[in-house]
C-alpha cells in the first residue's frame, strides 16, 4: 500500500512451502491524489476527496471479491502505523502521506469484511518488503507494488515461524 497505488497478489502454497502466483493486480489512485490547485474547501477539492474515499472502499470490496473467488483462507496486509509529521521530503510528499492516504479507511474496511466473510486478516511487518519483493519477484510483468505484495503474502504464510521472515537468496 502507498498513497498512489495498491498492489494485490493471490498466491498458493504447496506442501513444501513453495508458491505460485495465481493473480496480480495494481489499483492506481494517482488521478485522485494529484493536487487540484484549489483550496481544500473548494467544490473541486471536496469532489476529489470524496471520490478518493469512495474508490478506496471500492478497492477493499474488490479485494474481498478476490478472496472469495480464489477461496483464500488468509488476507495479508502491511502492519503500518505512520503518524502524520513532516517527512522532510517536500510539501507534496507530506500532503500525500499525511492528508490524502486513506490507509486507515482501507484497513478498517478490510478488517470488517474479513470478520463478515470469515477469513483471517494477517498484519505483517513491512520492513524491506519492496526491496526484497523487487529483488526476488520483480520483473516487467510484476511492478513494485505487486512484488511487495507477494513478499507480504509470503511472510504471512508462516508469520510466527522462526527463520521465515527473510527469504533465502
Amino acid at each position: 500500500m502507498n498513497p498512489n497505488y495498491i498492489g494485490v497478489s493471490v498466491i498458493e502454497f504447496d506442501g513444501n512451502a513453495e508458491f505460485k502466483v495465481l493473480h496480480k493486480e495494481v489499483f492506481d489512485l494517482t488521478a485522485l491524489t494529484k493536487p487540484s490547485g484549489k483550496d481544500s474547501s473548494d467544490v473541486k477539492s471536496k469532489y476529489f476527496t470524496n471520490k478518493l474515499r469512495h474508490e478506496t472502499l471500492a478497492i477493499a470490496h474488490k479485494v474481498n471479491k478476490l478472496v472469495d473467488y480464489w477461496k483464500c483462507s488468509k488476507l495479508a496486509i502491511e502492519d503500518l502505523s505512520i503518524k502524520p509529521k513532516d517527512q522532510k521530503k517536500g510539501k507534496n510528499f507530506n500532503r500525500l502521506c499525511n492528508n490524502k492516504w486513506e490507509r486507515s479507511l482501507f484497513v478498517n474496511k478490510l478488517k470488517m469484511l474479513a470478520g463478515i466473510h470469515k477469513y483471517e486478516l494477517v498484519e505483517v511487518n513491512p520492513a524491506y518488503s519492496s526491496i526484497i519483493g523487487n529483488f526476488a519477484y520483480g520483473n516487467e510483468n510484476t511492478p513494485d507494488m505487486v512484488a511487495a505484495s507477494i513478499e507480504i503474502a509470503r511472510r504471512a504464510y508462516k508469520k510466527f515461524e522462526k527463520g521465515w521472515f527473510y527469504p533465502r537468496f
